[in-house]
């Protein structure tokens, strides 16, 4: 029950920040999301670590130029408390929700400078996220529509 309690919070909490359209403008010194061009989705994402309940939240959405939301996934992972390996997961959910959007041009964004590298490289390295970074790869050179 402390499963469904708690995934129904982050949900609510994720609906929350994507309740509204977003501010295109707002200039407050942070780093703000850039709308692709016309014509292309841009899919993000991102993790975050949890130490009660243990464990990290990914959440990965696609949105279209005008910052409308297409689709969005997040997902609570127990018992990992690794950024690197948090970050890789939620590029593999990014990479899997990419298919979905066949018939345009995908645009690919995350913050984790490892993971983006790794993936921008195409080669699989040999370290603990070395499998899911082969993965999102496989899957990525398999679409000639991301970037």
């Amino acid at each position: 029950m402390r499963l469904i309690e708690s995934s129904r919070y982050y949900l609510n909490e994720f609906s929350a920040a994507d309740a509204g359209p977003i501010n295109l403008n707002r200039d407050e010194g942070l780093i703000v999301w850039k709308p692709p061009t016309t014509g292309t989705i841009k899919i993000n994402f991102d993790a975050s670590i949890f130490r009660n309940p243990r464990g990290v939240g990914i959440g990965v959405v696609a949105r279209d130029s005008e910052g409308k939301c297409l689709c969005r996934k997040i997902y609570f992972v127990k018992n990992i408390l690794d950024p690197t390996h948090a970050e890789a997961l939620a590029a593999r959910v990014e990479a899997h929700m990419a298919t979905d959007f066949s018939g345009y041009m995908v645009e690919l964004e995350g913050d984790y400078l490892t993971v983006i590298q790794d993936m921008n490289s195409r080669s699989c390295q040999y370290s603990f996220i070395g499998p899911i970074v082969g993965e999102i790869c496989s899957i990525l050179d398999s679409m000639s529509n991301v970037y």
